[in-house]
């Protein structure tokens, strides 16, 4: 799987802001990092992941998918690794169990301790968003490495120091990417028995 720093060097490279067989600089890197996260943190915002719930907790609570939790006092917020969900076949033999759903967001924001941290579920685990680094499996990628580099040149084709504009080839790979993702979120994924031994 891709990390970071992969997706923004082919960013970088399909935006034209820097030749085929270079790599961007630390700076540069760096900046694309910013962009990428942004830019997920904008999806997120934009209900790109589902429309969010809010809720307010003060003590430990088990997040569901689509939650927006405020809390104050950072009490526990667990990320499960499954729900419960009866009357449906998931792979655990008895039905009751599921993964979270594909592309699934929860948001803590905690008054007390100033923070706002976001995860998306990306296929197997909940990822966060706020701590990824250029040398993290990149989330996102496993959707289409080449659409979500180019959502991100896009991104970087805006900033006019940069002096590059999208072609539409890259306008066109990052529209399909997004309508690929979008057509991905909040689906099931099957649990593996062994998962529930």
């Amino acid at each position: 799987m891709a990390t970071v720093r992969d997706i923004v060097k082919d960013a970088f490279r399909v935006a034209g802001v820097i030749p085929m067989g270079e790599d961007p600089t630390a700076a540069e890197a760096e900046f694309g990092l910013l962009t990428l996260q942004s830019m997920i943190d904008s999806w997120i915002s934009n209900a790109m992941f589902g429309e969010w719930t809010d809720v307010y907790k003060t003590a430990a609570y088990t997040a569901l998918e689509g939650e927006r939790v405020s809390t104050t006092g950072s009490p526990t917020i667990t990320r499960p690794a499954t729900y419960e969900d009866g009357g449906l076949e998931y792979g655990d033999g008895t039905g009751t169990r599921r993964a979270p759903k594909e592309l699934a967001a929860i948001q803590v924001s905690d008054a007390t301790a100033g923070t706002v941290v976001t995860y998306i579920f990306d296929r197997t685990a909940w990822v966060e968003i706020e701590t990824l680094t250029l040398d993290t499996t990149c989330p996102l990628a496993g959707y289409g490495e080449r659409g979500l580099a180019a959502n991100v040149a896009v991104e970087l084709c805006s900033i006019p120091a940069f002096g590059v504009q999208a072609t539409q080839g890259l306008l066109r790979s990052a529209s399909a990417f997004k309508t690929a993702v979008r057509g991905r979120r909040m689906v099931t994924i099957p649990v593996n028995k062994a998962e529930f031994a």
